[in-house]
């Protein structure tokens, strides 16, 4: 805690994809100065400005303020995606910071302390479905994609891991728990699990995510276009198409 009063540089994470959400704050060496979690079912506005308002008062009896914003732009709930988004881009404006946006599923990957290994981050996505990316970790470097994050069955998931070499893929996130005797059925002794703790959600690695890219030099995320990344349509958006009059092209 000391340590921020001689560096000021932080940043600040904002995780809520998932009902386990929260917000955490990190210096410049990685180390979590401050962290609130929930995981309930209570309105996230709420649970939100009351986290930050928490970690405002952290910073300011601390003499510092944020150096950028990080938070997950999906997949994950609907809701909460664009209510921790728009928080999130907000913040950036009003206080003149970048802002750092990154997947869910890497950000839950990167949760994952094992140097050399592939990561299966799958959260559930209801009807049937989950949300999983598949990722490279290597050394301490962020987690790398292997392929693009998607919205399938799980047997479909299981199928295209099927087809890659015979290596331990390491799963985490309530998608893995909730079909754990399937994914173990399918994979046997391939199926590796992330220890209790690190296969939720966590605006910790959120925020290590910024970090990264911003120590990095990477480019940060405009807030004026910055958009949730939902992988399928909601509810409200296939009524709306579905109230849409169509319109016939001239033959």
């Amino acid at each position: 805690m000391r340590t921020a009063m001689h560096d000021p540089f932080s940043i600040l994470g904002i995780e809520t994809s998932t009902p386990a959400g929260g917000v955490a704050l990190v210096g410049r060496n990685g180390h979590c100065m401050a962290q609130d979690w929930w995981q309930d079912n209570r309105p996230v506005s709420t649970r939100l400005m009351r986290s930050i308002d928490s970690i405002m008062q952290f910073c300011l009896k601390e003499s510092m303020s944020p150096t950028a914003v990080s938070t997950t732009h999906g997949p994950g709930t609907f809701t909460g995606i664009r209510v921790g988004l728009g928080i999130a881009k907000v913040l950036a404006l009003n206080w003149k910071i970048p802002l750092y946006t990154c997947s869910s599923l890497r950000a839950l990957a990167g949760r994952l302390e094992h140097p050399d290994c592939l990561v299966c981050p799958v959260l559930d996505a209801r009807r049937g479905e989950v949300y999983h990316g598949l990722y490279e970790t290597r050394g301490h470097a962020p987690p790398q994609p292997v392929r693009p994050d998607e919205v399938t069955s799980i047997h479909t998931l299981l199928n295209n891991l099927l087809r890659l070499e015979r290596r331990e893929i390491w799963f985490s996130g309530n998608g893995s728990i909730l079909h754990r005797d399937l994914i173990e059925s399918r994979l046997g002794g391939r199926a590796r699990w992330s220890p209790a703790g690190l296969g939720l959600p966590s605006a910790l690695s959120t925020a290590i995510v910024g970090l990264n890219a911003h120590l990095s030099g990477s480019n940060s995320t405009d807030p004026m276009t910055a958009a949730p990344v939902y992988l399928r349509p909601s509810d409200a958006e296939k009524r709306h198409r579905v109230m849409l009059p169509v319109h016939w092209s001239k033959s």
